[in-house]
């Protein structure tokens, strides 16, 4: 398995059109044949200890919320296939240029992770 992890520190005040673009490019993902494509929002209590230095980690605005998006393939092959048929989609391309509107570059983090 292959999986991507992606952080994005959302403004409050744009956290709904933020999840219904990255649910449309999740719907996008599954029909390329992503095994996984989820997003998650942060359920912390944000008085928490752990909330508190995980958003210290990020560097995030007190107004900025957590979301963390996974997706997974069969293995690093199968991501390079994907990732070339969405790269020509004009779809995928028109949403993601609007979720890169929505979040600046430096408020996104992603690391990509193997299991064997």
């Amino acid at each position: 398995m292959y999986t991507n992890l992606y952080f994005y520190l959302v403004s409050s005040e744009t956290i709904d059109e933020f999840m219904e673009l990255r649910h449309q490019i999740s719907d996008i993902m599954l029909a390329y044949g992503t095994l996984e494509d989820r997003v998650y929002t942060t359920v912390t209590e944000k008085d928490s200890d752990l909330h508190k230095r995980f958003f210290t980690i990020l560097n995030a605005e007190p107004d900025e919320q957590i979301i963390l998006r996974q997706t997974v393939y069969r293995n690093f092959s199968h991501y390079v296939e994907i990732c070339e048929q969405t790269k020509e989609d004009d779809t995928m391309k028109t949403l993601t240029n609007s979720v890169n509107q929505l979040v600046h570059g430096t408020k996104m983090v992603s690391a990509s992770f193997l299991c064997e």
